[in-house]
């Protein structure tokens, strides 16, 4: 059997995952793919930022984020390195763009040098964590700050959720209203040392967005099996 490859290049091309999951995220009304590498499940991206940037191609304030000992940020891949995955409406659904922050975890960003209105994006727990074994889940918690040192809770059913793999993503759109500062926070359920086992806390297709954009999914399969 032979895979074959094409690239998409409408007005957004997309990249299909060699695990055969779809990827979902591709806005057709300002996005394109430019360069693909199919093998690693790469895209880089060009679009239009008078609408929307995504949060992984901003910086994030390092000196006061933090991730859990032995792991790391993560940024358009899961921690295992493969696209960003999590259940909507009960199916795995792959992003290009996104963020992995290992629970527990602190992710600030300043917002002051951009001019948008909402932070949006699907939280869960990547699919390739799913497990029936020493899973105790995580949650997140989002923060909006003007000044960076006092933080306002944004309040939503996902508080109440404890996330595993196996868990439908919670989609998120948080006012910035004269926000200066966001917060992403995960922590993991337990003190116990296997507990931040499969925590692998995912912020897919995150980004900023302007007041009225309403973005459009497309989801494209380009591999197609063909006869030797």
């Amino acid at each position: 059997m032979k895979l074959k490859f094409k690239n998409l290049l409408i007005i957004v091309g997309v990249l299909f995952s060699l695990s055969g999951i779809i990827i979902y995220n591709m806005h057709y009304d300002n996005t394109t793919i430019i360069k693909t590498n199919a093998k690693k499940n790469l895209a880089s991206l060009a679009y239009d930022t008078n609408n929307f940037v995504y949060l992984s191609d901003i910086s994030y304030d390092k000196e006061n984020s933090y991730v859990e000992p032995g792991n790391y940020f993560h940024f358009d891949k899961s921690a295992a390195g493969s696209l960003i995955t999590v259940n909507i409406d009960n199916e795995p659904k792959s992003f290009l763009k996104g963020v992995s922050a290992w629970a527990s975890s602190c992710l600030i960003y300043n917002l002051q040098a951009y001019d948008y209105d909402y932070f949006t994006a699907y939280l869960g727990v990547d699919h390739a964590q799913v497990s029936n074994q020493y899973n105790t889940g995580l949650k997140f918690a989002i923060y909006t700050s003007k000044d960076g040192d006092t933080w306002d809770l944004y309040e939503g059913d996902y508080l109440n959720k404890v996330f595993t793999a196996s868990s439908e993503a919670v989609f998120v759109k948080v006012p910035l209203e004269d926000a200066q500062y966001l917060k992403l926070q995960t922590d993991k359920r337990g003190t116990d040392w296997w507990h931040h086992w499969y925590d692998d806390a995912v912020y897919a297709d995150a980004k900023l967005i302007k007041d009225g954009y309403d973005p459009v999914f497309k989801t494209y399969d380009i591999i197609r099996e063909v006869s030797d």
